[in-house]
């Protein structure tokens, strides 16, 4: 469900990661946003001696998480797993849950972006449903694995929390979690 990695990145230059907004999905208290890479050229360059995917990933992004509610337990949309390296983890906790019988969950389209109808959110605030399997809380400059096609949740974060994150939307956990390699 999540594996912690060792990755160790130079002085990042968030002004050169964080680029145009691409989507936005939670609450109505608390928002996980996505940004599309600005600097792409930056954004690989800083995997040179140091991470190796042979599962390339499906895509990338900069993402932030604010608000004063937690994000609630959801399953990320056409997406499997996700790496993400905690810029500001913002004091969260991520856990995971199996889901419990007799769970209703609502749904989210972000349909104010173009061609992403598709990409549909399962959500549910019924913590009653869900046994919890296990959480972690990053560090900053910390990276974590993590399954995204199962039940996960977000703790109020104490701030905005940042992070790059690679996704894979067809390669299952382990598949991925096998082919990423930190270079000493």
């Amino acid at each position: 469900m999540y594996h912690q990695f060792n990755i160790q990145f130079p002085q990042l230059d968030c002004n050169r990661l964080q680029g145009q907004q691409l989507q936005t999905y939670g609450n109505l208290a608390t928002k996980t946003t996505n940004y599309l890479i600005r600097d792409w050229s930056y954004f690989l360059g800083l995997h040179e001696g140091r991470l190796r995917f042979h599962i390339l990933p499906d895509y990338a992004y900069f993402i932030t998480v604010q608000g004063t509610d937690m994000l609630w337990p959801h399953i990320d949309p056409d997406t499997t797993c996700a790496l993400n390296f905690y810029i500001d983890p913002a004091d969260a906790t991520t856990s995971f849950y199996r889901e419990l019988p007799g769970l209703t969950y609502h749904t989210q389209q972000d349909l104010a972006v173009p061609d992403h109808e598709h990409l549909v959110v399962k959500g549910s605030n019924d913590l009653s449903h869900f046994e919890l399997l296990g959480s972690f809380t990053a560090e900053p400059y910390s990276a974590y694995l993590m399954r995204v096609d199962m039940w996960h949740s977000v703790s109020r974060p104490q701030g905005v929390r940042s992070m790059l994150s690679w996704r894979w939307n067809r390669a299952d956990y382990d598949s991925v979690l096998n082919s990423i390699q930190v270079i000493d």
